[in-house]
């Protein structure tokens, strides 16, 4: 009984070590990587750095304030204003304004805040993206020079601007317009199919959501055993291509799955609208991010 709790010890310890090796994550800033006292993990999806050697790289100073536990990240023309107050978590301010946590909050790790680091290089007027092949975190101190990155949907990048995006697609072109943030897309129609093309930009202008928009014209009740052929068809092809979706839920009027490759996150939806008489199947994809 010792040896065999002996053995599953030494089991769970290797195990555990292959799984820390195959997720170590690696950062670079305008193509220079990044090195840290304490490595860069992923907690909520989320990935958690050591802030200081990023932010350093934007030419700001870091001032830790044990007392209120908060760290002050100020850019050149900043002065330092200690405003925080003692509270159960870790403070973040940049240029003087407090920095909101929704989906996972700094933590102190090993003596060392960990942030996550998507928050604060945005609010600094830096970019951010993930290559999920080579578990890297791409920063960029320019949000204008984030590098494009390929993705599986028609011929376009992540990071095209319109210009390029409308060059390369090859659908008769529908409309263009502003969504409620003032970004522009693309509506573009395959001629032989009832299926609409759309192209999200971001604020810079570059390439930051698509979708492949599946809605027959006729009623639902002809058209739901279409729509359900067609989504299952869909999901197959998705599934031999990048495997089981991460998951695959059903609810009362809806069915969705997902995946994530090496540059994207990529949702399959079948929505039955009862009220609005109709069935949509929708693939859209983002970019991956963590």
């Amino acid at each position: 009984m010792k040896y065999f709790s002996l053995l599953l010890l030494l089991l769970l310890f290797i195990n555990t070590n292959t799984a820390m090796a195959a997720e170590r994550i690696s950062v670079t800033v305008n193509g220079n990587p990044v090195n840290f006292n304490t490595e860069p993990r992923i907690i909520n999806d989320r990935t958690l750095i050591q802030i200081r050697p990023v932010v350093e790289a934007f030419g700001c100073s870091v001032v830790w304030d044990d007392a209120t536990k908060t760290s002050y990240i100020n850019q050149s023309g900043y002065p330092l204003n200690k405003t925080a107050t003692l509270g159960n978590d870790i403070n973040v301010y940049v240029n003087n304004n407090r920095i909101d946590f929704p989906d996972q909050k700094p933590v102190n790790v090993d003596g060392f805040v960990m942030i996550p680091s998507r928050t604060v290089v945005e609010a600094l007027g830096g970019a951010v993206v993930w290559d999920n092949r080579s578990k890297t975190q791409i920063i960029s101190t320019d949000k204008t020079k984030i590098p494009a990155r390929k993705f599986d949907f028609r011929n376009s990048n992540w990071g095209d601007d319109i210009e390029t995006v409308k060059r390369n697609e090859t659908a008769r072109f529908v409309e263009s317009g502003n969504d409620r943030d003032g970004n522009e897309y693309l509506v573009y129609k395959e001629n032989d199919k009832e299926s609409e093309i759309y192209y999200g930009f971001d604020n810079n202008s570059r390439l930051s959501w698509a979708r492949y928009y599946y809605q027959p014209k006729h009623p639902i009740q002809t058209e739901l055993g279409k729509a359900s052929k067609e989504y299952n068809s869909i999901k197959n092809d998705l599934t031999k291509k990048y495997g089981e979706p991460k998951y695959a839920e059903r609810a009362s009027q809806i069915y969705l799955a997902r995946w994530d490759t090496d540059t994207s996150t990529i949702y399959l939806e079948l929505i039955i609208a009862v009220e609005e008489n109709k069935v949509v199947t929708s693939i859209n994809y983002e970019p991956l991010s963590a």
